[in-house]
Protein backbone atom coordinates (compact mmCIF):
# COMPACT_ATOMS: atom_id res chain seq x y z
CA UNK A 1 0.00 0.00 0.00
CA UNK A 2 1.51 3.47 -0.87
CA UNK A 3 1.30 6.09 2.36
CA UNK A 4 -2.37 7.64 1.53
CA UNK A 5 -4.10 4.43 1.40
CA UNK A 6 -2.38 3.04 3.92
CA UNK A 7 -3.64 6.15 5.88
CA UNK A 8 -6.95 5.64 4.28
CA UNK A 9 -7.18 1.93 5.32
CA UNK A 10 -6.25 2.85 8.80
CA UNK A 11 -9.14 4.95 9.62
CA UNK A 12 -11.33 2.10 7.94
CA UNK A 13 -10.49 -0.33 10.24
CA UNK A 14 -11.88 2.06 12.82
CA UNK A 15 -15.29 3.59 10.89
CA UNK A 16 -16.91 1.49 8.58
CA UNK A 17 -18.19 4.53 7.20
CA UNK A 18 -14.78 5.62 6.34
CA UNK A 19 -14.24 4.05 3.10
CA UNK A 20 -10.88 4.57 0.80
CA UNK A 21 -11.20 6.08 -2.21
CA UNK A 22 -9.67 3.19 -3.97
CA UNK A 23 -11.74 1.09 -2.41
CA UNK A 24 -14.80 2.42 -3.88
CA UNK A 25 -13.68 2.92 -6.99
CA UNK A 26 -12.53 -0.76 -7.13
CA UNK A 27 -15.93 -2.04 -5.73
CA UNK A 28 -17.83 0.09 -8.31
CA UNK A 29 -16.52 -1.14 -10.70
CA UNK A 30 -17.71 -4.75 -11.98
CA UNK A 31 -15.00 -6.53 -11.03
CA UNK A 32 -12.43 -8.67 -13.11
CA UNK A 33 -10.65 -10.23 -10.17
CA UNK A 34 -8.98 -12.29 -12.76
CA UNK A 35 -6.18 -9.29 -14.18
CA UNK A 36 -5.77 -8.15 -10.79
CA UNK A 37 -2.36 -8.90 -9.57
CA UNK A 38 -0.62 -6.15 -7.70
CA UNK A 39 -0.99 -3.66 -5.10
CA UNK A 40 -0.81 -1.16 -8.04
CA UNK A 41 -4.83 -2.05 -9.04
CA UNK A 42 -7.34 -0.54 -7.12
CA UNK A 43 -9.40 -3.34 -6.85
CA UNK A 44 -6.53 -5.62 -5.47
CA UNK A 45 -5.67 -2.81 -3.07
CA UNK A 46 -9.72 -2.83 -2.45
CA UNK A 47 -10.09 -6.56 -2.32
CA UNK A 48 -7.63 -7.27 0.11
CA UNK A 49 -8.42 -4.28 2.32
CA UNK A 50 -12.23 -5.42 2.13
CA UNK A 51 -11.29 -9.12 3.55
CA UNK A 52 -8.85 -7.51 6.82
CA UNK A 53 -11.64 -5.02 7.25
CA UNK A 54 -15.00 -6.28 6.85
CA UNK A 55 -14.89 -9.68 7.75
CA UNK A 56 -16.62 -10.31 11.16
CA UNK A 57 -16.11 -11.03 13.35
CA UNK A 58 -12.32 -11.12 12.50
CA UNK A 59 -10.51 -12.47 9.44
CA UNK A 60 -8.46 -16.10 10.91
CA UNK A 61 -4.98 -17.56 10.04
CA UNK A 62 -5.67 -20.78 8.85
CA UNK A 63 -3.08 -22.03 10.82
CA UNK A 64 -2.35 -20.25 13.87
CA UNK A 65 -5.25 -19.08 15.76
CA UNK A 66 -4.61 -15.88 15.16
CA UNK A 67 -6.17 -12.58 13.83
CA UNK A 68 -4.75 -11.70 10.40
CA UNK A 69 -5.37 -7.92 10.86
CA UNK A 70 -3.23 -7.90 14.18
CA UNK A 71 -0.89 -10.07 12.47
CA UNK A 72 -0.69 -7.32 9.27
CA UNK A 73 0.63 -4.82 11.84
CA UNK A 74 3.52 -6.66 13.61
CA UNK A 75 6.83 -5.83 13.75
CA UNK A 76 8.08 -10.11 13.24
CA UNK A 77 8.94 -11.14 10.28
CA UNK A 78 8.42 -14.38 11.12
CA UNK A 79 4.81 -14.51 11.82
CA UNK A 80 3.72 -11.01 10.16
CA UNK A 81 0.54 -11.27 8.16
CA UNK A 82 0.81 -10.44 4.26
CA UNK A 83 -0.82 -11.45 0.80
CA UNK A 84 0.28 -14.83 -0.30
CA UNK A 85 -0.52 -17.47 -2.66
CA UNK A 86 -2.99 -20.22 -2.18
CA UNK A 87 -1.96 -22.42 -4.99
CA UNK A 88 1.99 -21.87 -4.70
CA UNK A 89 3.40 -19.77 -7.07
CA UNK A 90 6.65 -22.57 -7.62
CA UNK A 91 3.62 -25.80 -7.65
CA UNK A 92 1.96 -23.62 -10.41
CA UNK A 93 5.29 -23.02 -12.33
CA UNK A 94 6.05 -26.88 -12.12
CA UNK A 95 2.31 -28.33 -12.53
CA UNK A 96 0.52 -25.87 -14.42
CA UNK A 97 3.24 -24.15 -16.30
CA UNK A 98 0.51 -21.69 -18.20
CA UNK A 99 -1.49 -20.68 -15.17
CA UNK A 100 -1.63 -16.79 -14.39
CA UNK A 101 -0.63 -17.76 -11.01
CA UNK A 102 0.08 -13.86 -9.64
CA UNK A 103 -3.95 -13.12 -9.93
CA UNK A 104 -6.01 -11.78 -7.00
CA UNK A 105 -8.43 -15.15 -6.70
CA UNK A 106 -5.24 -16.89 -6.22
CA UNK A 107 -3.82 -14.68 -3.09
CA UNK A 108 -5.21 -13.73 0.37
CA UNK A 109 -3.96 -12.57 3.37
CA UNK A 110 -2.43 -15.31 5.87
CA UNK A 111 0.49 -15.16 8.29
CA UNK A 112 4.03 -15.64 7.29
CA UNK A 113 4.01 -19.32 9.36
CA UNK A 114 1.35 -20.66 7.04
CA UNK A 115 3.07 -19.20 4.31
CA UNK A 116 5.71 -21.20 5.56
CA UNK A 117 3.53 -24.29 6.30
CA UNK A 118 2.04 -23.68 2.51
CA UNK A 119 5.56 -23.70 1.60
CA UNK A 120 5.11 -25.35 -2.78
CA UNK A 121 2.58 -28.21 -1.87
CA UNK A 122 -0.03 -28.75 -3.31
CA UNK A 123 -2.91 -27.64 -2.18
CA UNK A 124 -3.87 -31.16 -1.31
CA UNK A 125 -1.11 -31.79 0.58
CA UNK A 126 -0.67 -29.01 2.93
CA UNK A 127 -4.67 -28.90 3.43
CA UNK A 128 -4.32 -32.55 4.99
CA UNK A 129 -1.13 -31.75 6.75
CA UNK A 130 -3.27 -28.77 8.35
CA UNK A 131 -6.12 -30.33 9.07
CA UNK A 132 -4.08 -33.23 11.00
CA UNK A 133 -2.01 -30.68 12.66
CA UNK A 134 -5.14 -28.40 13.91
CA UNK A 135 -6.42 -31.70 15.17
CA UNK A 136 -3.30 -32.12 17.71
CA UNK A 137 -3.31 -28.66 18.37
CA UNK A 138 -6.75 -28.35 19.68
CA UNK A 139 -7.16 -32.20 20.48
CA UNK A 140 -9.93 -32.81 18.55
CA UNK A 141 -10.59 -35.34 15.74
CA UNK A 142 -10.04 -34.92 12.07
CA UNK A 143 -13.61 -33.97 11.61
CA UNK A 144 -13.80 -31.96 13.80
CA UNK A 145 -10.55 -30.16 12.61
CA UNK A 146 -11.74 -29.93 9.01
CA UNK A 147 -14.83 -28.43 9.86
CA UNK A 148 -12.91 -25.33 12.02
CA UNK A 149 -10.29 -25.10 8.63
CA UNK A 150 -13.28 -24.92 6.73
CA UNK A 151 -14.92 -21.79 8.36
CA UNK A 152 -11.40 -20.52 8.68
CA UNK A 153 -11.11 -20.66 4.70
CA UNK A 154 -14.80 -19.77 4.20
CA UNK A 155 -13.41 -16.46 6.07
CA UNK A 156 -11.10 -15.66 2.73
CA UNK A 157 -13.85 -16.50 0.20
CA UNK A 158 -13.13 -19.73 -0.35
CA UNK A 159 -16.37 -21.39 -0.94
CA UNK A 160 -16.92 -25.02 -0.37
CA UNK A 161 -16.53 -25.73 -4.28
CA UNK A 162 -13.49 -23.42 -4.05
CA UNK A 163 -12.22 -25.99 -1.25
CA UNK A 164 -13.01 -29.01 -3.54
CA UNK A 165 -11.04 -27.62 -6.31
CA UNK A 166 -8.01 -27.03 -4.07
CA UNK A 167 -8.56 -30.84 -2.75
CA UNK A 168 -8.43 -31.59 -6.09
CA UNK A 169 -5.50 -29.39 -7.28
CA UNK A 170 -8.05 -28.34 -9.84
CA UNK A 171 -6.77 -24.26 -10.01
CA UNK A 172 -8.77 -23.62 -13.17
CA UNK A 173 -12.38 -24.66 -11.01
CA UNK A 174 -11.08 -23.09 -7.76
CA UNK A 175 -10.43 -19.48 -10.05
CA UNK A 176 -13.60 -20.08 -11.02
CA UNK A 177 -15.10 -20.54 -8.00
CA UNK A 178 -13.06 -18.21 -5.89
CA UNK A 179 -13.78 -14.97 -8.72
CA UNK A 180 -17.93 -15.85 -8.23
CA UNK A 181 -17.00 -15.82 -4.19
CA UNK A 182 -15.88 -12.29 -4.65
CA UNK A 183 -17.71 -10.67 -6.92
CA UNK A 184 -20.56 -12.30 -4.63
CA UNK A 185 -18.86 -10.20 -1.70
CA UNK A 186 -17.89 -6.88 -3.52
CA UNK A 187 -21.56 -6.65 -4.82
CA UNK A 188 -22.77 -6.62 -0.79
CA UNK A 189 -20.29 -4.12 0.13
CA UNK A 190 -20.97 -1.50 -2.54
CA UNK A 191 -25.16 -2.26 -1.35
CA UNK A 192 -24.25 -1.54 2.02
Amino acid sequence: LQGTEFTALSKWFEDDTAVPGTIEKALAESPDFWWADSWQSALFSGAIGSLLVHTKPELPDWMTDGEVRALWWQDSQKNRAEVHHIFPRTWLRDNRPDAHAETLLNKTPISGETNNWISNKAPSVYLSEMVAEIARDHGVDEAAARRLLKKRLAAHLITPEALAAMETDDYQAFLNARSVAMKAHAAALVSK
